[in-house]
């Protein structure tokens, strides 16, 4: 008999916490990860509350290659091919009326190469990143009422491209500062529509792509992503 009030104590605790996860409000559940067939990425969603929702790969110049919704449905899991497109980065993002997820990769060679969180050293408000054979580079983007500072430093000669995307929209800004170990840019979203954009930063064969978010309340910066340090010179194109 005890077993048996243990057990239903148990169910009733299982479903209570089902229940909770699957309370309006809850949180969309994500996974990006490489699929078991070639040039495939696996995206699985859960918990869409049948919300209308958009699942999309574009490249860090703001051109999407692959977009379609979702509607009145609670799940999404689907294999994206991306035989066809041609090297370079790109995001893919989950997107709906409550809120975003995305997953900045590389697609070189066949290959697929996500990238990797990348978070300041403890104490600093800098992130250290490789940028190749110029060495451990600098970064620091911080966010003001209406605009980003970004500062870069130790680039050694070779520059730096930034570029500022809506997710699934265009291009917003580009800056090319050429030729120079530092940079430093104040970078102004008034007027810019509410919504979810990207940052990129990228100098030489290094690129961080920082997620934010712009609403009526100011910028909230969201995940920082590295490229790892790529070993083959055929992947280090553009």
């Amino acid at each position: 008999m005890k077993k048996q009030v243990h057990l239903l104590a148990a169910l009733f605790l299982v479903c209570s916490t089902l229940f909770a996860a699957a309370s309006p409000g809850a949180h969309l559940i994500v996974r990006f990860e490489k699929g078991v067939a070639p040039n495939t990425i696996q995206v699985q969603v859960a918990n869409l509350q049948k919300t209308r929702t958009r699942i999309a790969i574009q490249d860090l110049s703001g051109k999407v290659w692959f977009s379609e919704y979702v509607v009145k449905e609670d799940g999404y899991a689907k294999n994206l091919n991306l035989s066809g497109m041609p090297q370079g980065q790109y995001v893919v993002f989950v997107k709906n009326a409550r809120t975003q997820c995305s997953k900045t990769f590389r697609f070189a060679a066949g290959e697929i190469v996500f990238f990797e969180p990348s978070l300041p050293q403890p104490g600093q408000s800098s992130v250290i990143f490789d940028a190749g054979s110029a060495g451990k580079g600098i970064a620091r983007i911080a966010a003001g009422a209406q605009s980003l500072r970004v500062q870069l430093a130790n680039l050694g000669a070779q520059g730096a491209l930034i570029r500022l995307c809506g997710l699934g929209g265009n291009l917003v800004l580009e800056h090319k500062a050429g030729g120079h170990t530092g940079f430093a840019k104040t970078i102004d979203l008034a007027g810019l529509d509410a919504g979810a954009y990207f940052l990129l930063v990228q100098s030489g064969s290094a690129a961080l792509v920082q997620q934010l978010e712009l609403s009526d309340a100011g910028i909230q910066l969201g995940a920082l992503e590295q490229m790892p340090v790529l070993q083959r010179p055929d992947m280090v194109k553009n």
